[in-house]
């Protein structure tokens, strides 16, 4: 048998069997690019999701929520995470998105769901996952009223003043405050006229208000209208029966206009508000004096001397000695 012969046609024959077609680097590469694609887009759809209004509501709600701050203290870091899809029940746009929620004290996720309503999300559900790994909801389902429970609830009376007026009434008084403080420059620059001006309109504003009365009541005074200042101090110790200023000026313009029984009166129900005032002691001892009352006007002098007023000291000397 040729052998050479043999090798030579075995050759040929195998030389000539069809072998499977095999593309060259192809199988190594596709199952990259497939996995680059895969994570550009699911990059380019985190970077869409982070920048949206829609993730931003939805860390707000994060942050702000009691029983998180409670579960992971002071929130440091809230920042969206995976999973996250996209739904359209009903043909409207629901969106679920985890959070990872880094706080002071400890770490966790948060699942928010918003639903497209017009053209606004809206939080629908939310939830996070506890110490123990347990979800639980962030919105609570207000329960609905009964019937019963309905019955036993006190009725609530109409508010007195309509909203309307009471924002009138504010307004008014912020306008009266105003005044009242124009009014106070003026007095104590003594442009006395001006004074008076502001005050009245003060007393337009409000006319429940003291101040006004007693600041015009004031001015007028240091004009020498009497009668005016009497009848404005009269009306602020009335509507403001502590101001021990209002009462003292008033019992001075009354022994002023020889109104004794009632400067007494007056300047008594000062000393009892303000007893270290030696002005009214010294006025007191005037009218007592006025009145034919030596012994307390003596009284009255002595302790205005007491309290530093020197006309008191000449008033209770003149008095101790009869002249």
């Amino acid at each position: 048998m040729d052998t050479g012969r043999w090798t030579g046609m075995e050759a040929t024959r195998t030389a000539g069997k069809p072998e499977p077609i095999r593309p060259r680097g192809v199988s190594s590469r596709l199952p990259l690019l497939l996995f680059v694609a895969i994570a550009a887009a699911l990059y380019m759809g985190y970077q869409y999701l982070t920048e949206s209004e829609l993730v931003r509501t939805a860390e707000a709600f994060v942050r702000q929520d009691p029983e998180i701050r409670g579960a992971v203290g002071e929130v440091r870091s809230c920042r969206l995470w995976f999973p996250f899809k996209i739904d359209f029940p009903e043909e409207a746009p629901q969106l679920d998105i985890t959070l990872l929620v880094e706080g002071a004290k400890a770490d966790t996720k948060a699942r928010v769901t918003l639903k497209l309503e017009g053209t606004r999300w809206r939080i629908v559900a939310a939830s996070y996952e506890d110490g123990k790994g347990m979800v639980r909801p962030l919105l609570k389902k207000a329960k609905p009223a009964t019937p019963k429970a309905e019955a036993v609830l006190p009725s609530v009376p109409p508010p007195a003043v309509k909203p309307q007026e009471k924002d009138k009434a504010d307004s008014k008084i912020s306008e009266a405050a105003e005044e009242l403080e124009k009014g106070y420059r003026f007095l104590r620059g003594h442009d006395y006229d001006q004074a008076i001006v502001s005050y009245e309109r003060v007393i337009r504003l409000a006319p429940d208000i003291p101040d006004g009365y007693a600041g015009r009541g004031r001015a007028y005074t240091a004009k020498g209208f009497d009668k005016q200042a009497m009848a404005d101090l009269l009306k602020a110790v009335k509507l403001r029966p502590d101001d021990v200023g209002a009462w003292r000026i008033l019992g001075f313009l009354q022994g002023k206009n020889n109104r004794f029984d009632e400067c007494i009166v007056s300047l008594s129900r000062a000393i009892e508000l303000g007893p270290d005032h030696g002005w009214t002691f010294y006025n007191r001892s005037r009218c007592y004096f006025k009145k034919g009352d030596r012994i307390r006007a003596a009284g009255d002098a002595q302790k205005s001397c007491r309290l530093g007023i020197g006309e008191s000291c000449k008033l209770y000397d003149q008095l101790k000695s009869g002249t």
